[in-house]
């Protein structure tokens, strides 16, 4: 999925933890 992808690539880069905003 596209979410699973960004939440990778950011915490990939340690910039924003999108684990969080996706719930």
């Amino acid at each position: 999925v596209v979410v699973g992808f960004i939440e990778s690539v950011g915490e990939a880069l340690n910039h924003t933890p999108l684990s969080e905003m996706r719930g």
